[in-house]
Order: C-alpha cells, then structure tokens, then sequence
C-alpha cells in the first residue's frame, strides 16, 4: 500500500492504455493487492517529483480494523476501482469484438 503525499503517480497496465490513471495528492496505490494479499498488476511511475509512503500490508489492515471510519473509505475506494477496472476491461471486449 502507497499513500500519495504529494506530486502525481500514473498506474497503468502494459498494452491496455484504457487502464492508465494519474493519481495525485491523498491517493491510496495498490488497495486491492493488500487486501487480497496478492500481487497488483498495474505499474506505477511518478509523473513529477512525488513523495510517497509506504505502509506495509500488516500495518493497514490493523489500522483498518483500528478505524473503522477509515476501513469503510477504503471498502468504497475498492469498490470504485473494481468497478472502474470492470468497465474499461468490458470496453476493450467490445472494441475487440467489433475489430473482428
């Protein structure tokens, strides 16, 4: 898990520039791979001089079940990205589709 203190992070996928997002300030990286404790597919490269924290799998699901205020903005943001991920993958098998 990287939290995004400053600057811009572009995460993305190697041949599927659908996928491809910057994130900025106050971003969480990488929150489906530490929940599901499984290796995250996306790369990411900072886009400008960024600093970033990382925060190790461990030390976030105990602040999670610490917080739970914090547990349930990050059960949304995992919400939003499965989904978000879920729409640009269905996009690209209709593009596919229709280059057939």
């Amino acid at each position: 898990m990287f939290l995004v203190l400053n600057g811009k992070v572009r995460m993305g996928l190697r041949n599927m520039p659908e996928l491809d997002r910057v994130f900025s300030r106050g971003s969480l990286l990488g929150l489906p791979a530490t929940f599901t404790g499984r290796p995250y597919s996306l790369t990411a490269v900072t886009v400008v001089q960024s600093d970033i924290v990382h925060l190790s799998r461990e030390e976030f699901l105990q602040l999670m079940r610490e917080r739970r205020d914090l547990c349930r903005e990050a059960i949304d943001m995992l919400g939003r990205e499965v989904t978000f991920i879920q729409s640009a993958l269905a996009k690209r098998c209709r593009q596919m589709a229709e280059a057939s």
